[in-house]
């Protein structure tokens, strides 16, 4: 079957959009469950910093691993994984906890374009995670806990601009957006099988 095309006029963010969104809301779908209702416990919001954390590190690991990504997408200021671990010290955790977190076997990308489809991945829950900072209001002590949903709130828009050339530059031939949308669908599934049969727990320390 022939590979879809970045439309003319369109963009490769809204063809990866198009592609890649029967599986948006099974990937949301942590973030999302701590929106419902009024009854979301701390445990549920530190299992989903957890669960996030081990997914975004070894994601922010393979990136920087990645030869010529840095030349084509400014990764400074990207990694957030470091902001899930102030927000779990803030909680009270200890910096063993986590560095016990177990985290998923990611292995290293195989091009630029592999990088920039699963950062898309990564990146696309953002516009989810102001909602969630509504959950501020639920727990007093939340607001000090909150640096990695808060990380993109003033910038989620400049930063997807910025995937957005990123991918139109890279994306010249039905190949190479073929290649992008595989990508990012199998990240999508490696996102999704994480969050739904794993529940990152705490290893034995000491």
């Amino acid at each position: 079957m022939q590979g879809p095309a970045v439309p003319l006029g369109g963009t490769a963010l809204a063809l990866l959009d198009r592609e890649t969104r029967a599986l948006h809301v099974e990937a949301d779908l942590g973030w999302h469950r701590l929106l419902r209702g009024d009854g979301v416990a701390w445990d549920e919001y530190v299992h989903q910093l957890t669960v996030t954390y081990g997914f975004e590190f070894p994601f922010e690991a393979a990136c920087s691993c990645t030869p010529g990504l840095g030349q084509v997408i400014d990764l400074r200021g990207r990694s957030r994984s470091k902001l899930i671990t102030q927000d779990l010290l803030a909680l009270r955790w200890a910096v063993d906890e986590v560095k016990a977190i177990r985290c998923y076997a990611l292995a290293p990308f195989q091009d630029v374009a592999e990088a920039l489809a699963w950062m898309y991945v990564v990146e696309r829950p953002s516009v989810i995670h102001i909602d969630v900072c509504e959950l501020r209001r639920r727990f007093v002590d939340l607001s000090r806990a909150t640096s990695y949903l808060n990380a993109f709130e003033s910038s989620a828009s400049k930063r997807r601009s910025e995937l957005g050339i990123a991918l139109d530059l890279l994306c010249v031939s039905d190949r190479v957006c073929m290649r992008v949308i595989e990508a990012a669908r199998a990240g999508f599934q490696a996102l999704i099988e994480w969050q739904g049969t794993s529940n990152p727990t705490l290893q034995s320390v000491g």
